[in-house]
């Protein structure tokens, strides 16, 4: 293994020590210096995958991953101040099974057909990760607090973004897309995240 591996397992089992304290939702960040570091173990993995399953497969995981991150970091606080989409742990992650799925399809139908620079992609989901979370709240307050987009911007990579550079060199011959495809994946998206959102709410109420 390469000294640069090396490091790098050895950062992300370091902050894997100091997240699981106090912040487990940041453990986002380890668990993607893992992946990088491991990546083409993973894309042998699925190399005789469907694209559209392995990259919708991967990106649904990785989203339900997240969710119970945040839930792990949401469970000390009290009924009714939990940040989830739902108060109940099992009936948030039947929502998040919606939210997640939704939206890795809609991620997946548009890199298949446009070439997003991999900087470019993540500056998009990062936005639309930063506005969508906690319905805006935190958009508003990382205006005089940065950090928190920062945050949110870590741990939602980790989900929008693993997916696209595993299986970037297997998709074909796509479009360049215009400033006007960037416009419109914020809009589907979030479009996207409340029809995920209302599916897992109906899920949820169906037990």
């Amino acid at each position: 293994m390469k000294l640069s591996k090396i490091i790098l397992l050895i950062l992300a089992v370091l902050l894997s020590f100091i997240f699981v304290f106090n912040q487990p939702q940041m453990l986002a960040l380890p668990l993607g210096l893992f992946l990088y570091v491991f990546r083409y173990k993973i894309i042998d993995a699925f190399k005789n995958t469907n694209l559209s399953l392995a990259y919708i497969l991967v990106g649904w995981f990785l989203g339900m991953t997240i969710e119970l991150l945040a839930i792990w970091q949401n469970m000390s606080l009290p009924f009714g101040q939990r940040k989830l989409f739902n108060q109940d742990p099992i009936l948030d992650l039947m929502v998040g099974a919606g939210f997640y799925f939704v939206v890795s399809i809609i991620l997946y139908l548009f890199v298949q057909r446009y070439k997003f620079s991999k900087k470019i992609f993540l500056g998009i989901t990062a936005f639309y990760a930063i506005v969508i979370e906690q319905l805006g709240v935190v958009f508003f307050a990382g205006l005089t607090n940065p950090l928190l987009w920062v945050y949110v911007a870590i741990v939602y990579g980790v989900w929008t973004v693993t997916p696209y550079l595993l299986f970037y060199d297997r998709f074909s011959e796509r479009r360049s897309p215009s400033f006007w495809v960037y416009f419109m994946l914020l809009i589907v998206l979030w479009v996207a995240s409340f029809i995920g959102s209302v599916l897992g709410t109906l899920l949820s109420r169906m037990i």
